[in-house]
């Protein structure tokens, strides 16, 4: 109230009493409304004089608040006594329901918050009232109402980001949301611990759906680190959510993904194996780890391809070996010819055996000819190792041609035996 406020209801000061002119109460008598109220209140506290014009504008404003006509009927008071004992009943009159409509006015704005959404604001809000929270019965039951909603709109947001997979800026919303939650139930609080427990596994799954990608085309033949993590993390949730995460992981990381894998990194050495390239060794180690996860058939083709990419070395050197013999017309057959041959026909595929055709064909017909003319003419009681070599390679691998066939026939008596 106006009286309250520039503190007319205190007693005045002697020296303001005695300075009570005539004029002063001829003036507050010749004026009405809220110019004769502020008068009336300078004229018991001359030390206000400098707020009237605020004063009066102040009054003016408060035209519609409880009990403002019957205030203003106490300027016509006979003395500062009797106005000051006017304006308190008039204030003691009102004062309850003076309160209400404060109260009632929090209330509204509070509610007003909380239809915008703006739940944050509006517990903030509660926070700053202090007894008066817990005091009124609808003001408690608005901040009681600001929590539960905040509590179900931060469930709600954090529940989608989980699902969503996009758990930025969690962090914080989980503080808030587990502080919310302590101001309810022990079940919203089990709640929220679940749910932002959930969130931070989420990152691990975030990991999964990269490197998946990544190991399908790394071609580094491994399953990521990253499966193995989540699915221990996830392991130690209960609810459903996680349990269909795991569910999914499970399935992409130890179902479809290593089939994926397997088919990327065999079209890759298959490429190198066609082009005589050697992988590196990791590869094919990393692919084997995958074995028992792959459907039997792709199994066996991974273990055949890995056992003609690892022949490649010994062929390439077998081959560059029979090459330089070629060259400087060598009549021996390098070691390495047998070496590699024989690992061709363990191997047994329709690559190995083009490959193994191939260079006994280097080996013994082409070197052959070059190795029969040098020892055949030569031998009398016994057949020259290396000839003996080359008669027996060209009858394991049915070679022929005019030249060698005629060395051959004359090599046969001897080396035939």
């Amino acid at each position: 109230m106006l009286l309250a406020a520039l503190g007319c209801n205190k007693d005045p000061e002697p020296q303001a009493q005695a300075e009570q002119q005539p004029e002063e109460t001829a003036e507050a008598a010749e004026l009405t409304g809220c110019a004769a109220l502020v008068a009336t209140v300078i004229q018991c506290n001359p030390s206000l004089a400098g707020l009237r014009a605020k004063a009066v504008e102040d009054c003016e404003k408060q035209r519609d608040d409880l009990g403002h006509d019957e205030l203003l009927a106490c300027a016509g008071a006979s003395d500062c006594d009797v106005f000051r004992a006017c304006g308190e009943a008039v204030d003691t009159k009102y004062q309850a329901q003076r309160e209400a409509q404060r109260v009632a006015k929090r209330v509204a704005a509070l509610r007003a918050q909380m239809s915008k959404g703006k739940w944050q604001a509006a517990t903030d809000e509660c926070a700053t009232m202090g007894a008066d929270a817990d005091k009124y019965d609808d003001l408690k039951t608005a901040c009681a109402d600001a929590v539960r909603g905040g509590h179900k709109a931060l469930v709600g947001e954090l529940t989608k980001m989980r699902d969503e997979l996009s758990p930025m800026e969690s962090f914080a919303k989980c503080l808030d949301l587990t502080e919310a939650a302590g101001r309810l139930t022990e079940a919203d609080v089990a709640g929220a611990k679940q749910l932002c427990a959930e969130l931070k596994v989420v990152g691990r799954i975030q990991a999964v759906d990269e490197a998946v990608e990544t190991a399908v085309t790394s071609g580094k033949g491994r399953l990521p680190y990253e499966c193995e993590w989540a699915v221990k993390d996830l392991e130690k949730l209960k609810g459903e959510w996680a349990k269909a995460q795991l569910t999914r992981v499970r399935a992409a990381c130890f179902e479809s993904l290593p089939k994926r894998i397997a088919g990327s990194v065999v079209e890759q050495l298959t490429k190198l194996r066609d082009a005589g390239v050697p992988p590196k060794k990791s590869m094919c180690w990393n692919l084997k780890q995958l074995l028992e996860k792959l459907p039997e058939g792709q199994a066996d083709d991974v273990r055949q391809l890995c056992a003609e990419v690892g022949v490649l070395g010994a062929l390439s050197a077998a081959m560059t070996e029979v090459s330089a013999a070629l060259a400087e017309k060598s009549p021996n057959v390098p070691y390495r010819c047998a070496s590699a041959l024989g690992k061709l026909e363990k191997i047994g595929s329709k690559w190995a055996t083009a490959r193994s055709a191939e260079l006994a064909r280097k080996c013994y017909l082409e070197l052959g000819e070059v190795v029969l003319r040098a020892h055949v003419p030569k031998m009398k009681y016994v057949c020259a190792y290396q000839a003996k070599k080359v008669y027996q390679g060209v009858k394991k691998y049915a070679l022929s041609s005019p030249e060698l066939d005629g060395l051959m026939g004359r090599a046969a008596k001897l080396c035939g035996k």
